[in-house]
């Protein structure tokens, strides 16, 4: 990468660009150190867990990752300790792309933090991108973490829950995540243990549903076509279990026809709405 220069984006020109524009309410400005084409990418997860973790959480975050790498997801995390840093590692690792959407302010003469330092220098520049969304004029602080989360959320396509407490920041993220319509998934939905309480409260709230791995996903495709009788779960079956209403409705072709389907197959109890996505359900 040849630009290694903090480059300044603007909401009202050019340089707002890709998944920028996704970022919604009074944010005008922001920063970022690394690869601009990561804005671009076509999908983004964002991965999510806490900093005090369980002792299973390197090994479900590795997996995690490794399978979003396969499908060509850039992982966005929030550079904190704990999940965050491991998820960028397990991408650049993997020869996967990333981005760091911290919580501290730009600091202009040290735009790469020392958590994120040696994990940075051994991958390619090709492949991270640090944004920054809090000028280096604001006071370092406990709340920039806190509104941090919304626009890691705000910059994916999705949002995966590794672990996480009820009452934590992992639990704010998810609740961001559900208030705005980006699909939920979680990880770790037959934990015991107090990480896995947030996970197994979404899954009952259904509020998220399991994430499915890539093996997985095609094993219970083919057990699908022996369970779902409505025509909206046929149509999900092609796609391993879920689609975005938006792509529903260009398969479907009108409104009213995909409307009856949907009640259809809620009323078989076959699937389920979260959001602006469309679920098989188990």
């Amino acid at each position: 990468m040849k630009d290694r220069s903090i480059q300044t984006h603007l909401r009202s020109q050019e340089t707002w660009h890709g998944r920028l524009g996704h970022i919604q309410g009074g944010l005008s400005i922001v920063w970022t150190y690394g690869n601009q084409k990561l804005l671009d990418h076509i999908h983004a997860t964002a991965v999510v867990g806490p900093r005090v973790h369980s002792a299973r959480a390197q090994e479900l975050t590795t997996r995690l990752v490794d399978d979003l790498v396969r499908r060509n997801h850039v992982i966005i995390s929030g550079g904190a300790r704990g999940v965050d840093i491991m998820a960028h590692e397990a991408a650049l690792s993997r020869g996967g792309q990333t981005i760091i959407i911290p919580g501290e302010p730009l600091n202009p003469k040290r735009p790469i933090h020392q958590r994120w330092h040696r994990i940075l220098s051994q991958a390619s520049s090709d492949n991270w991108l640090i944004l920054y969304v809090h000028p280096p004029w604001v006071y370092h602080s406990k709340r920039l973490f806190i509104s941090r989360n919304k626009y890691v959320v705000a910059m994916s396509d999705q949002c995966v829950i590794v672990e996480g407490r009820r009452k934590s920041g992992t639990a704010h993220t998810a609740d961001i995540a559900f208030k705005n319509q980006v699909p939920i998934k979680c990880l770790s939905r037959d934990f015991d243990e107090d990480c896995g309480a947030l996970p197994n409260w979404l899954l009952s709230q259904h509020q998220a549903m399991p994430y499915q791995f890539i093996g997985e996903a095609q094993e219970n495709s083919t057990e699908m076509t022996r369970l779902y009788e409505s025509e909206i779960a046929q149509l999900l079956m092609t796609t391993s279990g879920q689609m975005d209403i938006e792509t529903l409705m260009t398969r479907v072709g009108d409104k009213h026809s995909l409307f009856e389907m949907l009640w259809e197959g809620e009323s078989r109890g076959e699937i389920r709405r979260i959001g602006s996505m469309c679920y098989l359900c188990s």
